[in-house]
């Protein structure tokens, strides 16, 4: 689990250029990247820095993503962007960032049923799973390409 997590929620995507990670926050969010408690909630104590007035390096939380310029904002930093720990913003702060308009889940605590992606499987063979694959080694293959 923690390999597939490490190689597909660190921004891989589908063919059609969709987040791994957008699409699967249930079964991505226990990356090793510290994370909050649970997919719905913001981790609390993680903090990162943006330029404020007069170029000033401003240290803030995931609620600023929320306060002002939302989706500016959620472009900007739920994109991979880091904190100075190279910490991720989007796996910290899922539920601040979760309404990116990256195509997402009906809510942030739901995979998306929908999502596929591609992977390469025995024999070489490219195969199409979705996001209960990350976490589980013998789930269905949903076909084979």
């Amino acid at each position: 689990v923690e390999i597939r997590r490490q190689n597909w929620c660190n921004g891989a995507t589908n063919d059609a250029f969709e987040s791994v990670v957008q699409n699967c926050p249930r079964a991505c969010n226990s990356n090793p990247v510290p994370a909050p408690v649970d997919s719905c909630s913001n981790n609390q104590d993680f903090e990162f820095s943006v330029w404020g007035p007069n170029d000033a390096k401003i240290v803030v939380g995931c609620d600023w993503i929320l306060n002002k310029n939302v989706e500016i904002r959620r472009q900007n930093w739920c994109n991979g962007a880091t904190n100075d720990a190279f910490e991720s913003v989007v796996q910290n702060c899922p539920r601040a960032c979760n309404s990116n308009p990256v195509p997402a889940p009906v809510d942030s605590c739901s995979n998306n049923q929908d999502f596929e992606f591609s992977v390469w499987g025995p024999n070489d063979a490219k195969i199409v799973v979705g996001c209960d694959w990350i976490l589980n080694k013998n789930v269905e293959i949903r076909r084979q390409n």
